[in-house]
């Protein structure tokens, strides 16, 4: 499998960590931020990275929807109900950390200009997801079922921009 990317793309980490431990070999084929990669852009011009190429002409874009293609055998293994304990910790992860975090780095790197009020409701989104999950973790090692899983990942990647 090929994966395309900026090495420094922070959501990057989420896949490459997710492959480790699954023990899945992806190669990395460097994608500049300028999105000038022509053989990639002949075939997809409205792509997004990082993108995984998984079969012939078969790609899954974005990191989490990567990380979940990834477990697609673990997740075959659950029942209904971790599944869907999954997706609702993506979407905790997306809604609540991945788009808050954004604006934290985006005040930090001071890449443009934001409100006071939206980098503080951000901060409080991030601190309210962390305590929500803290409070989920503290009887237990792993948000859903006895092993990690995409949640797992896709909420420590999305925590670790903010403490950078």
């Amino acid at each position: 499998m090929k994966l395309y990317s900026p090495s420094n793309n922070f959501k990057l980490d989420k896949v490459v960590f997710a492959s480790r431990i699954l023990g899945k070999k992806v190669e990395h084929i460097e994608v500049p931020f300028d999105h000038k990669h022509k053989q990639f852009i002949a075939q997809y011009p409205n792509f997004s990275l990082p993108a995984l190429n998984v079969k012939e002409a078969e790609y899954v874009f974005g990191a989490d929807s990567i990380v979940l293609a990834l477990f697609e055998e673990k997740l075959s293994a659950m029942d209904g109900f971790e599944k869907a304990e999954v997706y609702q910790w993506l979407e905790v992860g997306e809604r609540e950390v991945e788009n808050s975090t954004g604006v934290i780095v985006v005040n930090k790197e001071k890449i443009g200009e934001l409100t006071e009020d939206k980098v503080t409701k951000a901060k409080e989104n991030v601190l309210k997801a962390m305590k929500t999950v803290d409070d989920r973790l503290k009887l237990r090692t792993y948000l859903v079922g006895h092993s990690i899983s995409p949640a797992d990942i896709a909420l420590f990647f999305n925590f670790r921009v903010v403490k950078e």
